[in-house]
């Protein structure tokens, strides 16, 4: 979904369509996953007004509508990134903590942990944390 569908479903949610709430979105819409802070100092650095508990609330706000989904990194850190129309997981650089998306056949995982369980899964996220290329060079 672009800035302007996100915009839209807020609004059938009833939610008001504030400045920050849409500032937040194309922050989200542009760029890779990103912390509370590191959305923060790019509003700040491009002259925007919200402020760093403006910025916590509107992402969790969008994480409980299921606008965006939580990274969880090894560090604690959180990031955030808008859920897109294709299914993807994780590489996580666990020295430069640069995240780069992978796409990953999880079938046979998932017929797995159903023949081996009565669980059902409802959702999934996977993280692969490793050395990027550009830290293996250094």
């Amino acid at each position: 979904m672009n800035v302007k569908e996100y915009t839209n479903q807020l609004q059938n949610f009833g939610y008001r369509l504030t400045t920050p709430r849409t500032e937040i979105l194309k922050v989200l819409s542009t760029t890779k996953p990103l912390s509370t802070k590191e959305v923060f100092a790019f509003l700040k650095k491009n002259g925007s007004q919200v402020d760093i508990v403006t910025t916590y609330r509107t992402l969790e706000l969008f994480e409980k509508l299921g606008f965006i989904r939580k990274i969880q990194l090894e560090d604690k850190t959180s990031r955030y990134e808008l859920i897109g129309a294709s299914h993807h997981h994780h590489l996580v650089c666990m020295k430069c903590k640069n995240i780069e998306d992978v796409q990953v056949e999880e079938g046979l995982l998932l017929n797995q942990i159903k023949k081996q369980s009565r669980f059902r899964v409802e959702k999934h996220a996977l993280e692969f944390f490793g050395i990027c290329g550009n830290c293996q060079r250094l």
